[in-house]
This record gives structure tokens, sequence and C-alpha cells, in this order.
């Protein structure tokens, strides 16, 4: 296969980036800021000396140096839709709209493999020891390859436009869902559907996952169902119902005895084995946009579209703490709100696509820290001890934080 070399760059006119170190202020200003025009997402590399980013305007992908800020590395994928470091950081995986996954050497920039799919490609990952890769399109092929020499080594074609597929963990079963009313498991030897997973006959599924040991297939969907099956036969095993609620979410507690969903109106913890609701946590006339569990599982955090930021007690179902976006940061109108705890639980990241980032203490509420971003924020990642959090902004910066903690 013909390689080609991706030189590195320097000069910002030439390729839209710049950098400016910035010392961290009381009133929370960034360590550091990073311009990479029409950044879509940045990544901590796995020693968090790196990061990682990619544009959609610019088909570009930068590798910076996470403590000066220097572009290190600039490469481009015609149609980028997305880019991943692998589990040391001395390759890049990214996939684009100009059909192709391609496999670069961090250290060269050389591209090592370019793999051809039938359509534009919507992801891309490695397997665990990245002997392979899985991408898929949004036409609804499916391809396995060998990470080294590139042989197309199992094709699948789901029968709509596909919005997501899993491995499991042994990689002899893949998992597709999409725009239709099934969920598909496929046996990896024999390629052939093992399994057809139906919802409501017109309506659409939006995620599907095993539970831990594999024993048990959750899905949901915009028949606003949630759905257990058995994963060596299909056989449904719950239903629960959420009343035309329209379901944005939904996941297992730890030990999967509980099932949390996220609706208009509320959201609500069941009894997986009986389906029995437990308790609801209401937001009236409100969307919830985001739930989750505490690390301990002994609270729950939940967010809306309109602002409201909610702890509870995982036990009871009663309020711990009531909070608005709107009184929190009195300048900004909030939208579909993101929230995540800090593995220590004491702090709250809370963004949105039209909103600066805010840390909250998680026992009194209060604002702690401000990120901000002048159009709002794609996403924010915290580093491993959590005494750094990086954020990436639709204003075309990537900044660095240092955390409350």
């Amino acid at each position: 296969m013909k390689r080609s070399i991706a030189f590195l760059v320097f000069t910002a006119i030439l390729l839209n980036f710049s950098y400016h170190p910035a010392k961290a202020q009381q009133n929370g200003e960034p360590l550091l800021i990073l311009q990479h025009e029409g950044v879509k997402e940045a990544a901590w590399s796995p020693d968090e000396t790196r990061i990682l980013s990619w544009s959609i305007d610019k088909e570009t992908i930068i590798v910076w140096d996470a403590t000066s800020g220097n572009a290190l590395l600039n490469l481009f994928h015609g149609g980028l839709r997305g880019a991943i470091w692998n589990s040391d950081a001395s390759k890049i995986l990214s996939w684009g709209w100009d059909s192709t996954v391609k496999i670069w050497d961090f250290q060269t920039g050389e591209n090592l493999l370019t793999l051809q799919h039938d359509s534009q490609v919507s992801k891309a990952f490695w397997n665990a020891n990245e002997t392979r890769l899985l991408s898929w399109s949004h036409l609804g092929t499916v391809y396995v390859w060998d990470a080294l020499n590139g042989e197309n080594l199992l094709e699948l074609h789901h029968d709509t436009f596909l919005w997501g597929v899993k491995w499991n963990t042994d990689e002899s079963q893949i998992l597709t869902w999409g725009q239709s009313d099934e969920v598909y498991v496929w046996n990896t030897i024999s390629q052939e559907k093992h399994l057809k997973l139906h919802h409501k006959a017109e309506t659409w599924v939006v995620q599907a996952f095993w539970n831990h040991d594999e024993s048990v297939i959750l899905s949901w969907g915009w028949d606003d169902t949630v759905r257990l099956w058995n994963a060596d036969t299909g056989a449904p095993i719950l239903l629960l119902r959420l009343e035309e609620r329209g379901i944005m979410g939904a996941t297992w507690n730890s030990d999967e005895s509980q099932i949390l969903t996220w609706s208009y109106g509320r959201a609500t913890v069941w009894d997986s084995k009986t389906g029995e609701v437990l308790f609801t946590l209401e937001h009236p006339l409100d969307t919830v946009s985001d739930a989750h569990w505490s690390p301990t599982e002994d609270r729950i955090l939940t967010a809306t579209e309109r602002g409201a930021i909610a702890i509870w007690n995982a036990k009871t179902g009663n309020k711990i703490l009531d909070l608005n976006y709107s009184e929190l940061k009195a300048d900004e109108d909030p939208w579909f709100l993101q929230i995540a705890w800090s593995r220590g639980e004491n702090l709250i990241l809370v963004w949105s696509q039209i909103n600066d980032g805010i840390i909250l203490d998680a026992l009194d509420g209060s604002l702690l820290q401000v990120m901000s971003h002048n159009i709002g924020i794609w996403g924010v990642a915290w580093n491993a001890d959590e005494s750094r959090i990086l954020t990436c902004g639709r204003d075309g910066l990537i900044k660095i934080w240092q955390s409350p903690a």
C-alpha cells in the first residue's frame, strides 16, 4: 500500500491554529488555550502529556503538547468525522466521509494504513488488543479489518441506516441498531444474524448494549420503551413503558438491580427484575436531558432542557439539592444541559452546546468556577486525577483548566 507522509507545519496562517499559554487565576482563567478552527472534539493522551483534537471544518487532526501548547503534529483527512488515540498514543485512528479509515504513526505522521469503505464512515475503533478494527457507515455496512495489514476480515449489512455498533467481549458477536425497529446480533464466524430483537413497528431504536456478563441486552427507542432481552435466545425479559414521555436515556446501576431512565417531566428508577417503579424524580413541564448515579450510587444527579439541576437520594427519591443554571449564571439561558460527577463526588461539571461550563460544589450547590467559551461547549474531560479539566468549545478553542479540587 502506498504510504504518504504528513509533514509538520507550524505557520498559524496556513494551519489555522495557534496556542496561548495562560496563568491560572482565582477567577477561573484557563491554564492553556489552543486554537483549532472548527474543532469538534479533544482528548487527553493516555499519559496526559499530549492532546489530540480534530476539526470537521478544516479536516485536520492536531496533536498538542499539553504543557507548552506547542503543536506537535498536523494531519489532513478528507471529510474527517473523528479521530482517537490507541492505548499507548503511538498511533492515531481517523475516519471520514471520503469513505476511508486511516491509521497514522504519531512520531512520524506517516499514514500506515488506508482502509476503503463502501460509503461515508460514521465511526471506527480498535479491539481490546488493537489487532483488529471495526468500522461502519450510516448506510448500514459494518467492516472488521486486520489492524496490521489492512485485510478485510468481515463485512455485514444492516438493513437500514446505522446508529451504533458494538463488539461483545470476546468479539464473537456484533450488536447493531439504527433507523428501524430492530436490533441485530451477528455471529462473527458465520457472518449471519444470530438474533433479531423487535421494538414497536415503525419506530427507531436509539441505543442498545449488553450487561456486564453479556447475558442480557438492554435497548431503548422512540416507541417510549426500554426492553430487556435474553442475549442467547432473544426472548423478551422485561418491558418498561414511559407513557409517551419521549425517552432521552436509560442505564443500569452497577449491580444491574435497577434501571434509571430519563424523559419528559421526570427521571424514573425501576426494579430491573419486576419492572416496578421504585420512585420518580419529578421535573414538571421540562425535559430531563441527562441523569447519572453518583460513583457510590447513593445519590442521583439530573439536569433538564431549561436548566434545572437537582441531586436526589438514590434510596428514597427525596430531593437533596435544587439548583438552576440561570440563577447560577444569570447572563445565559440554558439549553439541554449535560452533567458529570467527579469520582470523589464532591464536584459536578455542567455544560451544554450553547452555554459556558460551570463547576458546582456537590454538597451545597455553590458555584466554584466558570469555564467560559463564547458559544458553548462540545464536550469536557477530566484528567485521571481530576486536577485538570479539558474543554472543547464551539468557538474553535480548546482550554485546560485547573480543577477546584
